[in-house]
């Protein structure tokens, strides 16, 4: 798939793998979607790629809150009339003996390592579906496979993004999207 032209949503862009994503992408011609919740930080992101010729809008999500993941949608259509490919790279850990973490914590954990992922997914794929074409690229870790002692949660919540690429992979293949 060229990605010249093609829009891409990028959740966690303001930092980390998702800033690089986003430099990458913005070399190949794609026009980004930035989403996080550190609006400051895509502002200057955004100011950078723009400079470069990239097409970007910045869109402060957080991706724990299924509205601002609808607004994120909404605001891509809107502005560009479609979805080509949804990058769900947010992600945060929660690192101590699993005893010792607050319910609050590992609540936050997989709603925005997993469910996030699953609900912005099922907002996406409508237009993948109508467009016939579409890629979900989701960023899971190692520690899905083999989880580090410390990192429970955060394993479960990969090894949980695995298990729904491959499921999605699974069912949207015949209909042009990719997982």
């Amino acid at each position: 798939m060229t990605l010249q032209d093609k829009v891409v949503i990028i959740t966690g862009a303001s930092a980390g793998i998702g800033r690089g994503i986003a430099g990458r992408l913005a070399a190949e011609k794609a026009t980004l979607v930035l989403a996080a919740r550190s609006e400051d930080k895509l502002q200057l992101l955004s100011e950078e790629l723009s400079a470069g010729g990239c097409k970007v809008l910045v869109a402060k999500t957080d991706v724990s809150d299924p509205n601002d993941l609808s607004d994120l949608v909404d605001a891509t259509v809107a502005k560009f009339g479609r979805i080509d490919v949804l990058v769900n790279n947010a992600g945060v850990e929660c690192f101590d003996y699993f005893e010792r973490l607050e319910t609050d914590d590992i609540i936050q954990t997989i709603e925005t390592n997993l469910t996030s992922a699953i609900l912005l997914t099922r907002m996406v794929i409508p237009y993948m579906l109508q467009q016939k074409s579409g890629a979900i690229v989701n960023m899971a870790s190692t520690a899905g496979k083999h989880c580090p002692a410390y990192e429970s949660v955060y394993g479960a919540t990969k090894a949980g993004l695995i298990a729904f690429t491959q499921g999605l992979r699974g069912e949207y293949l015949d209909f042009g999207i990719t997982a």
